[in-house]
């Protein structure tokens, strides 16, 4: 897949925490794969391992240094500067930030929906607010450092600074998309299992339970007959079984 959408969700297995690897394409096909805990460990054997095309996450350290590009969620990018907007009244760049990121996602929606085309000249007056943004953050941090107990805000502007083409690559390449809300879309459809059985019994459990989810989420996305696929499956398990 030129895209890839990664993230982690939790469940418990044996009474113990569990991580469940989530690796999404933008046409909805998914593999979702049990693990015992998050991070590299839980990367590991996933399609992201070596994956080089472009990755579509939040700021998990384990994910964003796989893929050749990186796009970083506007969703959790929004509720951070949500976030610091109330813990810091006083400041005016979080709002900036909110406002760039409805825009940017109103824009990108537009040229994906066919309502206007690409055009490189509104891109970059969009990525030059996002620059602008930043700077203003840079500016009201210098004259007012973060309070110790409120430092998601600037831990957000800091991530920006550092590696701000992660956070405009979809205004330079519109067929990338600005939020990773297809991998939370999926993770959903485990935590409700989750909730539901409170507790899987074994990591076996949830291995079989991803394996299953994986398939049937992944047959939803092609638009074919789900019954149909599911017992031509296990048809030709019979059929090599009994050969």
């Amino acid at each position: 897949a030129p895209v890839l959408h990664a993230d982690f969700t939790f469940g418990r297995a044996g009474g113990k925490q569990a991580a469940v690897i989530i690796n999404a394409t933008d046409d909805g096909k998914v593999m979702y794969q049990g693990r015992a805990k998050k991070g590299d460990e839980g990367v590991k054997g996933s399609p992201l391992e070596h994956y080089d095309g472009t990755l579509v996450s939040d700021h998990e350290s384990a994910l964003i240094k796989h893929g050749s590009r990186h796009q970083e969620c506007l969703t959790h990018v929004d509720r951070y500067a949500k976030g610091a907007d109330e813990n810091e009244p006083n400041k005016k760049w979080p709002s900036m930030m909110h406002a760039w990121v409805t825009d940017s996602i109103h824009y990108w929606n537009n040229v994906n929906e066919g309502i206007c085309a690409y055009d490189k000249e509104t891109a970059e007056k969009l990525i030059s607010e996002f620059m602008s943004a930043i700077a203003v953050a840079r500016e009201e941090y210098e004259f007012e450092p973060p309070s110790k107990y409120n430092r998601e805000g600037y831990n957000l502007y800091k991530r920006m600074e550092e590696t701000p083409e992660d956070y405009v690559l979809f205004l330079r390449d519109p067929s990338v998309p600005p939020t990773n809300n297809i991998a939370e879309r999926m993770a959903r459809k485990f935590k409700r299992k989750a909730h539901q059985v409170m507790s899987f019994r074994s990591d076996e459990g949830v291995d079989r339970f991803c394996d299953g989810l994986s398939v049937i989420e992944s047959i939803k996305a092609t638009g074919k007959n789900l019954f149909e696929e599911i017992t031509a499956r296990f048809v030709k398990n019979i059929v090599e079984c009994n050969d």
